[in-house]
């Protein structure tokens, strides 16, 4: 808990919406690369969406029978 204490507010408000169980050491640690690539934190936190998005499209991937796999036709009430 004292690592998520230490993340800035911005990394807190994002860490509090996100999906995926992320750890405080690895939402700081992506967030840092993006600000550094980026410098700019609102892309850099645009970049941790897409990160987790692709993280949710793989597990999503994983989870669906191969002959289901066209994902623009799949609707959660069909999982």
């Amino acid at each position: 808990m004292q690592e998520y204490d230490r993340l800035p507010p911005e990394l807190r408000r994002w860490l509090s919406m996100a999906v995926l169980p992320w750890r405080a050491a690895s939402v700081r640690r992506c967030y840092e690369r993006a600000y550094a690539r980026t410098g700019d934190a609102a892309l850099a936190l645009q970049e941790l969406d897409a990160i987790e998005a692709r993280r949710l499209a793989k597990d999503l991937h994983a989870l669906v029978p191969p002959e289901r796999r066209n994902l623009s036709k799949i609707s959660v009430r069909s999982l």
